[in-house]
């Protein structure tokens, strides 16, 4: 799995250098956006949802990723983006 070479200096760990990794991997796939659930990123980092979510929640913080939520077809879908 490559790691872009920017995302060693956050201080992240290992588990959210393969989150960011796999978002990155995935909005370049698809216009930008990466609509992957908390339960995606626990499986490929064999944690818990909520430990997945933890993660993805510190790369937001550290502004690395942006989320937001619309509403399609009746239901909320988070998306996420690099920046």
């Amino acid at each position: 799995m490559w790691i872009p070479n920017f995302v060693w200096g956050y201080g992240l760990n290992s588990d959210q250098k393969i989150i960011y990794a796999e978002i990155h991997s995935l909005c370049k796939r698809f216009n930008n956006e990466c609509t992957a659930s908390d339960h995606h990123f626990a499986t490929l980092i064999e944690r818990s949802r909520i430990s997945a979510n933890k993660d993805v929640q510190i790369l937001k913080e550290k502004k690395l990723i942006t989320i937001k939520k619309v509403k399609k077809n009746g239901k909320i879908q988070r998306i996420i983006q690099i920046w």
